[in-house]
């Protein structure tokens, strides 16, 4: 493997290993065992079993979540990049230049149609609103609810 390739392929020092959310993109995913499973008041089981209770949990949420992680984390993130590369290939390439060249296209019909809305159609709505203007109501300062 090539110096160049090595350093891809190696863990960013900068990275925080404790914090994997920074942007908290999941932070609607709340699983904790108090996020699952809560007793109310007058339903409590003795603290033995409570705590039993959550270790059970706790231990297989954390086994099956790393067991997913390792059968299914690489190849999905693999997908993702791909996917995700395909679609910032599309963008930079096809969705981009196919909007600025239909900008390009369409500019002289919105300059015409521009025009014709500013001489057929703002006269009149402009003459509507000095005629509606001219009508003042009284105690146009005081809100009533009558």
């Amino acid at each position: 493997m090539t110096d160049k390739m090595a350093d891809f392929c190696s863990p960013d020092p900068k990275q925080d290993m404790k914090n994997r959310d920074p942007y908290e993109v999941n932070s609607h995913v709340k699983i904790l065992f108090h996020d699952v499973i809560a007793e109310p008041k007058g339903l409590h089981t003795c603290d033995f079993i409570w705590d039993t209770v959550m270790c059970c949990y706790d231990c297989s949420f954390v086994a099956c979540y790393n067991i997913f992680a390792v059968c299914c984390g690489c190849c999905l993130a693999c997908e993702y990049g791909v996917e995700f590369a395909c679609m910032a290939f599309a963008h930079v390439w096809y969705i981009s230049p196919f909007a600025k060249c239909l900008d390009l296209i369409i500019w002289p019909c919105r300059c015409c149609y521009s025009l014709c809305v500013r001489c057929a159609i703002d006269p009149w709505f402009e003459s509507c609103g000095y005629v509606f203007s001219a009508f003042e109501e009284e105690g146009r300062n005081e809100m009533r609810w009558n």
